[in-house]
């Protein structure tokens, strides 16, 4: 048997698992002994992949397939994309971080897809990556003159539960402070509506203190000032209680 349907088949037996160059390096050790060469390694996975034995997902990721069984950017995002973001995570940050932003409010509204991009808040990172194929992962953190206030903010998070994956995500009063953070013009227009959709299904249970709290933190002035532009046209009254925290423990912004 060749050294290359030697590799094509133990690759072939990890089907349905992600694998990293890390694991095709030593399946190409194992295969080329003391003639092993990155080189010759990477001339095999050129080759395994032309074949339509494996898919790049990302930089130094594939996972196999069978080219009788194509599979496209669509189903591989449905399946690898939310064990991917789960490990990395893991992997990265710990079990000290949180879906924060618009996914955030989303996920709280019953929106589960999966999205072009996600921010994760984390005590000290912020970078951005790409996941798989074309979704990319933000981290985000928060600080105050150098200090983190990330202790506080992980106050205000509560666990969820999608499928068997556990989550954290930011409670309902930071997702709307979070999501009217300098929002882009991309996605100025679909978070109001999301805000206002938002505001008549939950109001009643919006915990202003926990508005308080943020902001009194020095963080989301200007979101708070946003929603309360937004609070206007949807309930004066609750619009009323936020005019009342931006003049007890904040300021009015121009937005």
């Amino acid at each position: 048997m060749s050294k290359r349907d030697e590799f094509k088949n133990i690759i072939q037996r990890k089907k349905n698992r992600i694998i990293t160059i890390d694991d095709l390096k030593k399946i190409g050790k194992k295969i080329m002994g003391t003639e092993y060469a990155d080189t010759k390694l990477y001339k095999l996975i050129y080759h395994t992949k032309n074949q339509g034995h494996l898919i790049a997902i990302k930089k130094d990721l594939f996972i196999p397939t069978i080219p009788d069984e194509p599979i496209d950017d669509q189903q591989i995002i449905d399946k690898y994309y939310r064990p991917l973001l789960k490990k990395q995570c893991s992997d990265s940050y710990g079990r000290r971080r949180y879906i924060g932003w618009l996914k955030a409010l989303e996920l709280i509204t019953g929106d589960y897809h999966i999205p072009e991009t996600i921010e994760i808040i984390t005590p000290n990172s912020q970078w951005s990556s790409v996941l798989l194929l074309d979704k990319k992962i933000y981290t985000k953190s928060y600080t105050q003159e150098k200090r983190s206030l990330f202790p506080y903010i992980y106050r205000q998070t509560e666990n969820i539960k999608i499928g068997t994956s556990a989550l954290r995500r930011a409670s309902l009063e930071l997702a709307l402070l979070e999501s009217l953070y300098n929002p882009d013009i991309v996605t100025r227009w679909y978070t109001q509506e999301l805000i206002k959709r938002t505001l008549k299904k939950y109001k009643k249970i919006i915990n202003t203190d926990h508005l308080i709290t943020i902001v009194r933190l020095g963080k989301h002035h200007s979101s708070l000032n946003r929603l309360h532009q937004i609070a206007l046209t949807v309930d004066r009254k609750f619009a009323a209680q936020l005019e009342e925290i931006i003049r007890k423990y904040s300021f009015v912004v121009e937005v």
